[in-house]
């Protein structure tokens, strides 16, 4: 890419036909430092760039800067030199505060699933042990009922 841009900030816009977007996101680039929306510096060091010529081959954006910028202005467009795929999977309604309350709430239905799973399991426990009872309750039920009957033959 260097080499073919050469001295040129900007590509053509054919000029990389991989990537069909690259004019336009240099151009924003180019547009947030010159409205002080995003820091840069010279060097790879972020200081005073008072009069930087926008350029100047020495101009450097930290990848942190890039990211913020992205996200606070195109939330939708998350590049995965920048984002990595769970950041990219979010939706860019959702921010980082709902996803921690949907964490903190997830792992408290999560304790109240366990508690009703231990409630369940003690009253299977016990219904369990009624069956054996009534089983046997109704064997001694069926004995008695098939047992003779005794009856006096006094009167015979």
């Amino acid at each position: 890419m260097l080499a073919t841009l050469g001295q040129r900030p900007l590509p053509e816009g054919t000029e990389f036909p991989r990537w069909p977007m690259l004019r336009l996101n240099t151009e924003r680039i180019f547009d947030a430092l010159a409205h002080g929306e995003m820091p840069y510096g010279k060097e790879d060091l972020m200081r005073d760039t008072q009069g930087l010529a926008m350029d100047d081959p020495t101009l450097t954006v930290r990848h942190i800067g890039l990211k913020a910028w992205m996200a606070h202005y195109y939330p939708g467009e998350k590049p995965a030199f920048l984002f990595d795929e769970i950041e990219r999977a979010l939706h860019p309604a959702i921010s980082l505060e709902t996803v921690g309350a949907l964490l903190a709430e997830r792992e408290a239905i999560k304790a109240r699933l366990a508690k009703h799973l231990g409630v369940h399991e003690t009253l299977r426990a016990e219904h369990e042990a009624l069956l054996k009872t009534h089983a046997a309750c109704a064997a001694d039920v069926e004995r008695a009922a098939n047992r003779p009957t005794w009856t006096s033959l006094a009167g015979y």
